[in-house]
This record gives structure tokens, C-alpha cells and sequence, in this order.
């Protein structure tokens, strides 16, 4: 869960903190972690109460019917693919960054390269992905902790502003779209099939965790660049603290990249083949064609993928999730190993929170196109 989580968002969140102001992040970081987390525990709760392996489209299905399952597959869609797309977008560029000077490799020949490795490893499957994971996920934790580390003595006070109306809203799709990770609750479950019981826990620490993350690293971020903060963090940290900050900002964003690149193409290519009867290699193959295209056209700019993946389909997915959540006790189902309150008003709050910030990325795509 928290390979899904800590991705390419990690990056932005700076620069929509310094947008915003520090004390609008921070609510939006805590805020949303916090109604987040609650969706995590009660996708969980829907999980364990099924029978057989699935993902989202499949429960979707079985919980809220046939339409919702149509919506349930595009906003999996759109979402998977932009994160896909996002994620081998900036690990191009990172890697550009830090071998450009010593390899006569493109930009794109290098993400190309970077592509079919991670490619390789989604078409082997779970047993690939959880070992890469775990190595990953210690060298990703050492690497962030040395760039807090390396950045604060560099933290200047003046460069923080607590709030700016302006850019109230603008943070809502980046975080939301930085800390959704209930797409990985599946394959927990898989992972933890001999001790389900400990499903609720992996949860709540997997939902902390990133929040915790993201909290201090954008906090510090601002903190030494300011103003100049960038739209991708790393070349703004690098310019002010030098090349081994860039260095070890290219390699924690190529690590936490990666592992949600693989966690989230391992969950489409299981929905294609689970829950959509797929042949694994056609699943596989429709999993990473349409993220090959975007990295090679280069279609979207990175804040523009986060933001609308974030919100408007980060969005529909926590109100299907909920929503199955209250249908638990309507519909037959097996015991669950642990419940989550059913209180009406948390799951109503909730439905208005996602509702809002779908209609404010719907009102900022319609005015880019204008």
C-alpha cells in the first residue's frame, strides 16, 4: 500500500503547497489521509467478504450492478493509464537528468529502456512484483530520509506562505491522487492469504505511512525553495542544494515510481484477467499499450495527468467504494475478518468531499479547453 501510494504525487506536492500556501497542504494531506484511509478499511471489509479473487470492476459489479460496473471500468481505466503514464513520463525524465551526460541516450530511448524492464517484471506477475517491492520500498524510506536530512539545514523560514486564497483548490486532485491506494488492497489480501486477520492493521499503517511522508518531505521542500519551487521537486531541490540532492531525488523518484508502476499495472492486468476473462499475455499487453503511447507522444504535462486522474477518478472510486461498503449488509456475503463503521454521516461527508472535488476538476478541464 504504501508502493501504490508514495509515487509520482510525492514530487508535485511541493509545488502545489507553495501554490497554495503550507498550511492549506497540510489540511489537504491530513484531510484527505484521513477520509482516505477510512475508503481503505472499507474496501478491505468489501474484500474479505468476497468470495474468490478480484479487483475493483468485479466487486463493483457485484455490489452496485451492471452501470456501475461500466463506470467502475473507465474510471480504472483512466485512472490506471494516467498514473502509468505519469509515472514512466518522469522516471524518462529522472533518468535523463542523471545519465544524459554519460550515455548517448534520448530522453525517450532511455524511458524506452526503463519501459520494457518494468514491462518484463509486470508480464512474470505477483511473485515478481512482491519481491521487487519489498527491496524497494527499504531503499526508497533511506532515500527519502536522506534528502529530508540533506535539506533541512537549508530550510528557510521566510520562504513559507501559510495561505493563499488563490490557490485554494488547487492542491485537492495532486493529494488525492498522491495518497489513493486502495488499489493494492487486493493483492494484500493475497499476499496476507494465511493471516487475513492482519489485513485491518497493514491498512491503517499502510494509509499512515505515505501521509506521514508526504507531510514532512513537502513541507521541507518549500521550505528551501520557495517561490522557485517546481512543478517536478527534484530540479528545483537540485538547483539550490546541489548535484547530490539531485542525485538522490532522481534515484528516490525513480524507486517510488517504480513501485507503483508495478503495483497499479499488476492490479489492470488483473482486472483484464480476472475480471474480464482475459488471456494473460493479451491482459498484459493491453495493460502496458496505451502508457507506451503517451510516454512516446507525450500527450499531457505531469500536474495535468495528477490532477485529473486524481480527483476525478480517485473521486468516483472512493463513492463506488463506500457505497459497496453500505451494501455489505444487504447483500449475502461471508464474515469479514474485521468491520468499519457504517455511520451514515461519515459515509455521506465522504460522498460530498469526493462529489466537490470532482465538480471543481470538471470546471477546471472545461476552462483549459475554453
Amino acid at each position: 500500500m504504501v508502493g501504490t501510494a508514495v509515487g509520482a504525487g510525492i514530487f508535485a506536492l511541493p509545488y502545489v503547497f507553495s501554490r497554495a500556501g503550507v498550511l492549506v497542504g497540510l489540511g489537504y494531506v491530513l484531510g484527505l489521509g484521513s477520509v482516505l484511509a477510512l475508503v481503505n478499511l472499507a474496501y478491505g471489509e468489501v474484500v474479505l467478504s468476497t468470495e474468490g479473487d478480484h479487483q475493483l470492476v468485479a466487486y463493483v459489479e457485484r455490489y452496485l450492478g451492471q452501470r456501475w460496473k461500466i463506470v467502475a471500468l473507465l474510471a480504472t481505466c483512466v485512472g490506471f493509464y494516467g498514473a502509468l503514464s505519469a509515472y514512466a513520463v518522469e522516471v524518462s525524465n529522472l533518468l535523463y537528468g542523471l545519465l544524459g551526460d554519460w550515455l548517448p541516450f534520448t530522453r525517450l530511448q532511455l524511458g524506452l529502456v526503463y519501459f520494457t524492464l518494468v514491462s518484463c517484471a509486470l508480464g512474470i506477475g505477483l511473485r515478481a512484483v512482491t519481491v521487487i517491492e519489498k527491496m524497494m520500498m527499504l531503499i526508497m524510506l533511506t532515500l527519502v530520509v536522506s534528502l529530508i536530512v540533506l535539506g533541512l539545514p537549508h530550510v528557510v523560514t521566510s520562504n513559507y506562505q501559510l495561505v493563499n486564497p488563490a490557490g485554494l483548490f488547487l492542491p485537492y486532485g495532486v493529494v488525492l491522487f498522491a495518497l489513493a491506494a486502495a488499489s493494492a488492497v487486493p493483492d494484500m489480501k493475497n499476499v496476507l492469504r494465511q493471516r487475513l486477520s492482519g489485513l485491518k492493521q497493514a491498512i491503517l499503517i499502510g494509509s499512515i505511512v505515505p501521509i506521514v511522508i508526504y507531510a514532512i518531505f513537502a513541507t521541507v521542500a518549500v521550505g528551501i525553495t520557495g517561490s522557485g519551487t517546481t512543478e517536478s521537486a527534484v530540479a528545483g531541490l537540485g538547483q539550490v542544494l546541489g548535484p547530490w540532492a539531485l542525485l538522490i531525488g532522481s534515484l528516490f523518484g525513480c524507486v517510488t515510481m517504480t513501485t507503483s508502476f508495478l503495483v497499479l499495472g499488476l492490479v489492470l492486468r488483473e482486472v483484464y484477467q480476472f475480471d474480464f476473462h482475459m488471456r494473460p499475455t493479451l491482459a498484459w499487453a493491453a495493460t502496458i499499450i496505451p502508457p507506451l503511447l503517451m510516454l512516446i507522444f507525450n500527450w499531457l504535462s505531469f500536474i495535468e495527468i495528477l490532477g485529473i486522474s486524481g480527483a476525478l477518478v480517485g473521486g468516483l472510486e472512493g463513492i463506488m467504494i463506500m457505497q459497496m461498503h453500505r451494501r455489505l449488509r444487504i447483500v449475502h456475503h461471508r464474515p469479514s475478518e474485521f468491520t468499519v463503521t457504517q455511520s451514515r454521516i461519515l459515509h455521506v461527508l465522504t460522498y460530498l468531499i469526493f462529489i466537490g472535488g470532482i465538480a471543481y476538476e470538471g470546471w477546471v478541464v472545461v476552462q483549459r479547453l475554453s
